[in-house]
């Protein structure tokens, strides 16, 4: 029967993305690499930016992407919930907010904590920064136990609720629990008395024993009264505090523009419930978040899809937002923002419209926006139509190649299971009954057997090519070698360089890379560049790196890869018309080397080329443009095919 095909994300890799995932990944793991910083993930609709970024996102933060992310816990770990004893303590004197830094409960090699972020269902300015917020607060404060986690929103909710109304709710609280155990000790206390003077009136012999026994009866019903009350206070202190007190020990909802909760508490001030209120308690809120997971070694990368899905408004106050960030309010974050930047582009000309209209002469402000806020533009390459687009119409299909085989399960030892006779008795030392062990085992699955292989593989491989590449930087084509000499050694395999050496390589790589050996051709190709911008020249200098890494990815793999001027180069063009390379069509590889021959041409062929290449350029970039083309030395397709 036919079938339609889903347009949703994906994890697998169907389009050879892989080596972008890679390279994306260990730009942000790389020591060097300083929050905080704007990624941005260019693409046309339906290029297939949601798939590579939340591949990116599956890289840093294993299960994040499915929704099951890397748990988070304190290092000394309070499993319980929060009581109602201690959210009264708390009043008393509320606790010092949280300082400590938490720490994913399975360490991971190069592990990043995530959030993503979808502003296109936010519809303004408010609810955007609201909900960037809530999506970084919840989703980190999510990954806590449950323990943990109300602890860490009552220490920031006491700050601006009226802790004297929660002791007032208390005590009422307790004043209901005890009510009906006072009132049934008076009741009791009366009858018991009545019918006592009753028996005393009819056996006026009796009065001495029934004087004893009123007095007994009221000691014993008041000891009696006082431990049912001290036991239902005990018990109301020591109940979770969940079903009381919730408000206190949850998010506050991000687009209600008022903390007070008309069930709870009302808010300690009463200007909170205006717009900078607001603003000012969801910055402090995630300021404790970030303090929670996020360093400058370890920083949170933020994930932001579907940006050119957003009205011009909306594109306006996320950049607002990041620019928050970028600013060093929030400095220990990352964002990678996917979006097609010509619409994106165009969005944010639109919402500043009348700055627009007061730079007569110039149509570029929406660029100059994104050239400002993103430090690493990364254009998604058109697939190769010979090989990856086959491949993946392959897919769609149902000719997908069959996978490699798993192995097989295997089962290891956990421990041992004491065994002692019934008939051995605790203190029967002289019992010939004999104590046995009998071992434990667990069943590891295959995917986990080959995981944990390939881990092991892949350090062995790293430590013998560190012994076979010379001390210092990595040399051009030594890389290759020594991976391959490795492979051949460790794993008694010949030919290409499988997934294990290629993973290990671009380790080493990545422990080894230093911009001394590339000063000269960043130099080199400065003054094309074109300006003396230093903002400017620092998306150069990122995006000459991130080349470069990309580079040696292909060529680790045995592909033609430019020289490191050519690279230069081509980060420099990527800088100065981002317009070219974001065209649809125009960022082709081919197209692009096609222009670049038409430099030196006919000036006919030039002009004809261009205007069916990029019809939208802006004015004075035709003279500019072919003059950058014509110089030494060219891009050529291997370059092109970089971004």
């Amino acid at each position: 029967m036919p079938k339609l095909a889903t347009d949703a994300a994906t994890v697998e890799d169907r389009l050879e993305r892989r080596r972008y995932v890679d390279a994306i990944a260990a730009f942000l793991r790389h020591g060097e690499t300083q929050p905080p910083l704007t990624i941005g993930i260019h693409g046309s609709w339906g290029a297939g930016k949601t798939s590579l970024m939340r591949m990116v996102q599956d890289e840093l933060d294993p299960g994040a992407a499915a929704g099951t992310p890397t748990g988070l816990r304190y290092g000394r770990r309070r499993g319980s919930a929060v009581t109602n004893g201690e959210v009264v303590q708390a009043t008393k004197r509320p606790p010092a907010p949280p300082h400590e830094h938490a720490v994913p409960d399975a360490e991971t090699d190069g592990w990043r904590p995530t959030v993503w972020f979808n502003p296109w269902m936010y519809q303004n300015g408010d609810q955007v920064w609201a909900g960037l917020a809530h999506a970084i607060i919840g989703q980190v404060t999510g990954r806590l136990p449950r323990g943990d986690r109300e602890r860490f929103w009552l220490r920031l909710n006491l700050r601006r609720i009226d802790t004297e109304a929660i002791r007032r709710r208390w005590y009422g609280i307790v004043a209901r629990q005890l009510l009906p155990t006072v009132l049934w000790f008076l009741v009791l206390l009366a009858a018991a008395a009545a019918a006592l003077l009753v028996l005393a009136w009819l056996r006026p012999a009796w009065t001495g024993s029934l004087r004893e026994v009123g007095r007994w009866t009221g000691v014993g019903g008041g000891i009696a009264a006082t431990a049912s009350g001290i036991g239902r206070w005990l018990w109301s202190r020591f109940r979770p505090a969940a079903p009381t007190f919730a408000r206190l020990l949850r998010q506050p909802s991000p687009l209600r523009g008022s903390a007070a909760d008309p069930s709870g508490p009302p808010a300690a001030d009463p200007g909170y419930q205006g717009r900078l209120g607001f603003l000012h308690l969801v910055q402090s809120d995630m300021r404790r978040v970030l303090d929670l997971v996020a360093t400058p070694d370890r920083p949170l990368v933020v994930f932001v899809d579907d940006l050119d899905r957003c009205s011009p408004g909306t594109v306006a106050q996320v950049i607002e937002a990041i620019n928050l960030f970028l600013a060093g309010e929030f400095g220990n974050c990352v964002f990678v923002l996917g979006m097609e930047p010509t619409t994106v582009a165009a969005s944010v000309a639109t919402a500043y419209r009348d700055l627009s209209a007061a730079e007569a002469g110039r149509d570029d402000l929406g660029w100059r926006f994104l050239a400002k806020f993103v430090q690493l533009p990364l254009r998604i390459p058109e697939p190769e139509p010979e090989t990856e687009l086959d491949a993946y119409l392959d897919h769609l299909l149902g000719r997908d190649p069959a996978p490699p085989p798993l192995p097989s399960d295997e089962s290891i030892q956990v421990g041992e299971a004491i065994h002692v006779p019934t008939e051995l008795g605790p203190y029967d030392a002289h019992s010939t009954a004999t104590v046995t062990y009998a071992p434990v085992f667990r069943t590891v699955p295959g995917t986990e057997v080959a995981r944990q292989k390939f881990r092991s593989d892949v350090a062995a491989l790293h430590a013998a090519i560190l012994d076979r590449i010379s001390a210092g930087d990595v040399d051009r084509g030594e890389l290759r070698a020594a991976a391959l000499d490795a492979q051949r050694t460790v794993l008694g395999v010949d030919g290409e360089p499988g997934p294990e050496t290629l993973a290990a390589a671009e380790r080493v790589f990545a422990e080894r890379y230093s911009d001394r050996d590339a000063a000269e051709p960043i130099r080199a190709a400065l003054a094309s560049l074109g300006t003396g911008n230093p903002r400017e020249i620092k998306r150069y200098v990122n995006l000459f790196r991130f080349y470069t890494f990309l580079a040696e990815r292909l060529r680790l793999r045995g592909a033609a890869v430019p020289e490191p001027a050519s690279i230069a180069k081509l980060a420099a063009f990527t800088i100065r018309w981002p317009q070219l390379v974001s065209t649809p069509g125009a960022a082709s590889a081919a197209a692009l080397t096609e222009l670049e021959s038409a430099a030196a041409g006919e000036d006919d062929h030039w002009h004809e080329l261009l205007a069916a290449i990029c019809p939208g350029l802006p004015a004075g970039t035709d003279g500019s443009l072919r003059a950058f083309l014509r110089s030494e030395p060219t891009i050529g397709t291997d370059g092109f095919r970089l971004r």
